[in-house]
């Protein structure tokens, strides 16, 4: 990093991003997983239910933008500089997913695909709710860190602001069993998602690979994994190929030259 940027992290702007991240969703969270029939009885349709609730990392990072302004070195933007890539890269696949279509078991038996869009659109605001957070403030907050210790800590507080997702359900042996390869997982997923970050400096890339890691698990099925193993190549190609000339920290309104790679 250059030298017209801090070398220390700025622990007070973590801390308070975490905390404000935290007291919006922790509720909610408790609400949800402690207290499902009052959950349910929410007259909200459940995909806003689950925007308010998965917005708080990104409440949180608006306020600390805000807040931090004048020391914040902020290297990553919602389309990093290249928006028509950073569409792209979450659109182009989530179309073709349309097309081949998925299998949702309220629906019945047959394939949706018209569907697909709808749920792409809601999915990309829920995760912007997230990835606003931990892409878009936290990884640049501890950008003084070395790589390993940064998404050891993004993904030591992306799993535990989770809170309840930790324990409802569970205890004992299945609790510890779970614990030993979700925390593990959560972190080698902020590695993959943080290098891809920074390679576009896009909120929008990482929004894209976090709601692909969630339709993995929500809607499994032959087209959902077709549809994966061909986006992963187009994905490698857009980094790959991606513009460097956003290669500059803004801090306080000023542009500064850093490396972040």
């Amino acid at each position: 990093m250059s030298s017209g940027l801090s070398t220390r992290v700025d622990w007070r702007a973590v801390a308070v991003f975490f905390a404000l991240a935290c007291l919006w969703s922790w509720p909610l969270f408790w609400w949800r997983d402690m207290h499902p029939g009052a959950w349910m009885a929410w007259r909200l349709p459940m995909p806003l239910k689950m925007t308010v609730l998965m917005w708080g990392p990104g409440l949180a990072a608006l306020a600390c933008l805000r807040l931090f302004r004048a020391t914040h070195p902020r290297t990553v933007w919602v389309g990093g500089g290249d928006w028509r890539r950073s569409l792209a890269f979450y659109f182009v696949p989530m179309l073709a997913l349309a097309v081949v279509g998925v299998r949702l078991p309220e629906m019945g038996d047959g394939t949706v695909h018209a569907l697909v869009l709808a749920i792409a659109v809601v999915g990309l605001l829920n995760t912007l709710g997230e990835e606003l957070g931990w892409r878009g403030f936290l990884q640049d907050a501890l950008r003084p860190l070395p790589r390993p210790a940064r998404y050891l800590l993004v993904g030591s507080l992306w799993a535990a602001w989770h809170f309840t997702n930790l324990f409802a359900d569970r205890e004992g042996a299945a609790l510890w069993t779970y614990l030993a390869w979700y925390l593990p997982a959560t972190v080698a997923l902020s590695a993959v998602i943080g290098e891809a970050t920074d390679r576009s400096r896009a909120v929008l890339v990482a929004a894209t690979l976090h709601a692909w890691t969630d339709l993995s698990f929500e809607i499994p099925g032959a087209g959902t994994w077709v549809v994966l193993a061909c986006a992963v190549p187009f994905w490698a190609w857009l980094l790959w190929t991606w513009p460097k000339a956003h290669d500059a920290a803004v801090v306080g309104g000023a542009r500064l030259p850093t490396r972040v790679r």
